[in-house]
């Protein structure tokens, strides 16, 4: 895995926790890893600085994620402005809430701090965790958009009850046509599974 995609061994050198997780985890999702392997290269090309120890605190796949929004926002600063100097910045690296990026042009130092505003933790959690079993031994990463009503996180318990309700169907059906389509040979390159609360962008993997 190291010779394969050297950069982001590269990032993740000060943290093997989550370097052990991320290719455990990633290995029959060859796209996914190329294209982290991807990002870290570009930042590089950007001489975007932090890299290694932005990641070195993150213990989890589902705060991997989080950080990984900022190092896509990085990059998409680093695109498309004139920037003398761009930096991830640590959890600690102000007192109290720090923020998640420096980038420093001509004028001034701006601060941005990342947030997932449509990050519905419970149901992406569930979402994880049957996408694991569903996907177990098969080659296929999976893209799940939200509908209306799931992109908006609740804070009763009610409206979450039926929340969840809804996820759960949607992967029941997902996993029923997921299993047919295997079944069948008829599951093609990339396929969008539609069901009444999610969709699914299926992609085969190798």
């Amino acid at each position: 895995m190291n010779e394969q995609y050297p950069n982001l061994s590269w990032a993740l050198m000060d943290n093997l926790y989550l370097k052990t997780a991320i290719f455990e985890e990633y290995k029959h999702n060859l796209l996914y890893l190329s294209y982290l392997n991807n990002l870290i290269s570009e930042l590089i090309s950007y001489k975007c600085e932090g890299i290694q120890e932005k990641l070195k605190d993150v213990k989890t796949l589902n705060k991997f994620s989080s950080t990984l929004s900022e190092l896509e926002l990085a990059l998409l600063i680093a695109k498309n402005k004139e920037i003398k100097e761009l930096k991830l910045l640590s959890d600690d690296y102000l007192p109290g809430k720090s923020p998640d990026i420096l980038f420093r042009d001509e004028v001034f130092t701006s601060y941005v701090e990342v947030t997932r505003v449509n990050e519905n933790p419970y149901i992406t959690d569930i979402i994880l965790s049957r996408l694991r079993e569903i996907l177990k031994y098969h080659p296929y990463l999976v893209d799940v958009s939200l509908n209306t009503e799931l992109s908006m996180p609740k804070m009763k318990r009610p409206e979450i009850y039926i929340q969840k309700g809804l996820v759960e169907k949607s992967l029941d059906m997902f996993e029923e046509i997921f299993q047919e389509k295997l079944a069948n040979n008829t599951l093609v390159a990339s396929s969008v599974i539609e069901t009444d609360s999610l969709i699914f962008t299926v992609e085969k993997t190798d």
